[in-house]
């Protein structure tokens, strides 16, 4: 900057003054706005405080010494401070340094704009009312909040954030099928969508009937979603009918969450196993539509009772990064020394096990495989095993009355699969 600016020279740092002090504006504007009972004389700082702090923020940022706006900032935090001290000498003191807060952030977003950063100052302004505005809903949330989400939260956040960036990212072992760094995304992947399902069934409160239930829970686990509706059933076997319907939402949910899956780590295989995982999904969910539709009077108000427990994404990920490890050390030896029957032998195990492990599995193996088709049977064995598997832990837990309705589910999702990979 000269010493001395033509008109045309000085429009552009105008400009960011202007932008500064409209920033301060905006934010002025949603402190004033909600602290507008107040006597003037008792508030921190109004519209006209903030636009001004702004203001301070931008000349710093426009003025050609480096040490401007650093001493701009500090500047109004002492002015701030100093306020903030009087105002607790009040009768009744608010103690909450929020406006204070957005004060500071106002005089640095000001600076922002000084500089020239005006697209980075506006979305700054803007996430900051966004913050402020949403005083009521934040606070309700954490009313509603519990201990063991918070912790499950934090460990999701443990495994995704300061686990996964520091793991190596190349193959160990046989084969180098072991990457520690894939394994580790996949726990992440499958652990942010049960945690979401979770999320989602809380979020609801009061459960629409086991069909809702079964098609967000099966975002967890489909299993959990069979054993509660199974326990649930046996407590009163008028409800058979809208918990097998539950189940086989939650299977077809399984089901899409497996193309999901493959979508994202192996797409060509993904394009071969969609047809008969649709088929099998929709003749999953139909015939679990027609079992809620003859029971829904009768489900009434117990699916309010419905409840899964957050998922310990901790222990999940030790089990299910150490069961992927396995099952992909299983697959390398079973395609080198079995052929395709060693695949399918791992399929029926796997499928019992866990239907997203050996999916996982296989779709980092099918990028190098041979045999891509035996690779896609087999996936779809896995599937199968895991939906008749339902059928088994629904009649031992929920007796017949919901065991029979699950295997019929379970039998016309197969068959239909089936159908449509025979066609295909």
């Amino acid at each position: 900057m000269t010493e001395y600016l033509l008109p045309e020279e000085a429009a552009p740092f105008i400009l960011r003054l202007a932008f500064a002090l409209a920033i301060g504006f905006l934010i002025g504007l949603e402190r004033g706005w909600r602290q507008r009972e107040e006597r003037s004389g008792d508030r921190l700082a109004g519209i006209r405080t903030y636009a001004l702090y702004g203001l301070l923020g931008g000349a710093g940022g426009v003025l050609p010494n480096v040490w401007a706006l650093p001493a701009a900032i500090l500047g109004g935090a002492l002015l701030i401070v100093v306020g903030y001290l009087g105002s607790l000498k009040r009768p009744e003191p608010d103690r909450g340094t929020t406006s204070e807060t957005a004060a500071i952030i106002t005089i640095v977003l000001g600076g922002l704009a000084g500089t020239g950063q005006l697209v980075l100052a506006a979305a700054g302004a803007v996430l900051t009312v966004l913050v402020l505005d949403s005083k009521r809903p934040l606070h309700a949330f954490l009313n509603a909040v519990r201990g063991e989400e918070v912790n499950a939260a934090i460990k999701l956040l443990v495994i995704s954030v300061l686990i996964l960036p520091f793991l190596p990212d190349q193959g160990y072992g046989p084969g180098g099928v072991l990457n520690p760094y894939e394994i580790w995304w996949a726990v992440v992947v499958v652990a942010g969508l049960s945690f979401a399902g979770y999320v989602a069934i809380r979020a609801l409160g009061s459960i629409d009937g086991p069909l809702v239930f079964g098609l967000i829970g099966g975002l967890a686990s489909s299993t959990a979603v069979t054993v509660a509706s199974a326990r649930m059933a046996r407590s009163d076997r008028t409800l058979a009918s809208a918990f097998a319907g539950g189940i086989g939402a939650a299977s077809a949910v399984m089901m899409s969450r497996v193309a999901v899956l493959l979508a994202i780590f192996a797409p060509a295989l993904m394009a071969a196993a969609w047809p008969p995982l649709a088929a099998g999904a929709l003749a999953s969910l139909a015939v679990g539509l027609g079992f809620t539709l003859s029971g829904r009077r009768r489900a009434g108000g117990a699916a309010d009772a419905l409840t899964l427990p957050p998922p310990d994404d901790v222990w999940f990920a030790v089990i299910f990064g150490f069961m992927l490890a396995l099952i992909g050390l299983g697959i390398f030896y079973a395609e080198r020394y079995l052929g395709d029957a060693g695949l399918f032998v791992l399929a029926v195990l796997s499928g019992v096990f866990d239907v997203d492990a050996f999916t996982l599995s296989a779709a980092r193996s099918a990028v190098s495989a041979t045999a891509p088709d035996a690779i896609r049977d087999a996936l779809l064995v896995a599937v199968a095993v895991n939906t008749v598997g339902k059928a088994v832990i629904a009649w031992s837990i929920g007796g017949s009355a919901i065991g029979w309705r699950v295997a019929a589910m379970s039998a016309a999702s197969v068959v239909a699969g089936a159908a449509v990979w025979a066609l295909s």
